[in-house]
């Protein structure tokens, strides 16, 4: 048995004794480990459940028709997963982290049997000389997410135009919690200029969009605020996705996201978003044009530049000189001094008709957008304290300017 096995937690009693798998399901460690840790990923850390209701601390379990079903829950989000099993067990809740460091310290080929004892309220866990006891809420007491139901609108997007649309927004979601209507992804149709399926988001100092083509059956898709921790938790469920396609469920009270092994609903946020596009400046009006063909390597030399300040709202300067077609970054603190840094043209360059300039903007708001768009953008900048409009294929953002 390996090293700190016995250590899982106090509710978990280990019997090493190699005993006969009796009736109950059968699935693999490996497959139970990766059902229950994305099941796990929708319930709140330990810090933030203390006054809360313990079965959320759980996961429910259940095996039927030769599928194992993981769910855990929030109240506010819902995440699922599936695996292979043999055998059944009916609905049943267990610890989720002390399911998952158990398994954990497991052999993925490990055979796991798995039975409930409901006159002791636990479910027995077996694996090769291992049994462990845990202790079992009522599966009746697990909270229960209905079906979307009739009028919902569903469509398929692909994987690698859902990830894009939750990305590079994603950094501009407001933390704010008196603006909770902007704590969140606005998903809509945007019918100007074009139809387009978009991903806004914005904390009122910074506003990012994304946009893709209109899924087929998206086109009566009511306008939804994905809340902030779905849109993380869905990006890392994408994250190892390279093909296929996510089915989107949406209702004025719900919006669903599936794909082949698991399941992620949410109860969009309460409220209306702000209407972005008075915000966003026309790129006509704009008099200086900031080319950045390499924003990653943009952002490490701002964030060399700005290594002399520790505060992180002190702003950095962009500045456009007579005669010079580079962009110079300036930064300065009080108590450590100043740095000037002038950017190689393949990084950024000014345009040469832009005339002269001296603009302060957020350092890690301009490392953030750089961050989220490596293929290259476009800044439009009309002055020192009118906002700034950032091009980029199928996207666009805006960042305000700071006094310098």
């Amino acid at each position: 048995m390996p090293d700190g096995m016995g250590r899982v937690d106090d509710a978990v009693m280990l019997e090493h004794a190699a005993s006969a798998p009796r009736k109950g399901a059968v699935v693999l460690a490996g497959h139970l480990l990766g059902a229950a840790r994305i099941a796990k990923l929708c319930i709140p850390p330990q810090q933030w459940r203390k006054n809360q209701i313990p079965i959320l601390a759980n996961l429910l379990l259940q095996v039927k028709g030769g599928i194992l079903t993981a769910q855990g829950t929030d109240l506010e989000r819902c995440s699922a997963a599936t695996a292979p099993a043999q055998g059944t067990l009916g609905p049943v809740t267990v610890a989720a982290t002390v399911l998952v460091d158990l398994l954990a310290r497991l052999p993925a080929e490990a055979e796991i049997t798995l039975e409930e004892d409901r006159s002791l309220g636990r479910l027995i866990f077996r694996a090769p000389g291992l049994t462990a006891k845990m202790m079992a809420l009522p599966a009746e007491d697990f909270p229960v997410w209905k079906s979307p139901g009739e009028g919902a609108v569903e469509f398929e997007i692909p994987v690698a135009s859902l990830r894009r649309l939750l990305t590079l927004p994603a950094h501009a979601i407001s933390t704010e919690e008196t603006r909770y209507y902007l704590n969140g992804l606005y998903l809509h149709i945007a019918t100007a200029p074009e139809a387009k399926l978009c991903a806004v988001a914005t904390d009122g100092h910074r506003l990012a969009l994304a946009e893709e083509d209109v899924p087929t059956g998206a086109e009566r898709m009511p306008a939804v605020i994905v809340p902030r921790l779905a849109v993380s938790v869905l990006r890392g469920l994408l994250t190892q996705r390279v093909t296929g396609s996510v089915r989107i469920t949406v209702t004025d009270a719900l919006i669903a996201f599936a794909m082949s092994g698991w399941t992620l609903q949410a109860k969009p946020v309460a409220g209306t978003f702000p209407d972005y596009g008075r915000v966003v400046p026309h790129g006509d009006v704009a008099t200086r044009r900031l080319k950045v063909p390499d924003p990653l390597g943009f952002a490490r030399l701002l964030e060399t530049a700005a290594s002399i300040s520790s505060e992180r709202s002190r702003p950095v300067r962009l500045e456009k000189r007579t005669g010079d077609a580079s962009l110079w970054i300036v930064t300065a603190s009080p108590d450590q001094g100043e740095v000037e840094l002038q950017m190689p043209h393949d990084v950024a360059a000014w345009d040469e008709t832009s005339p002269e300039i001296v603009v302060g903007f957020q350092t890690r708001y301009l490392c953030a957008l750089a961050r989220a768009v490596p293929s290259g953008l476009t800044c439009l900048i009309q002055d020192a304290s009118a906002p700034m409009r950032v091009e980029f294929p199928a996207g666009l953002a805006v960042l305000m300017p700071m006094r310098v």
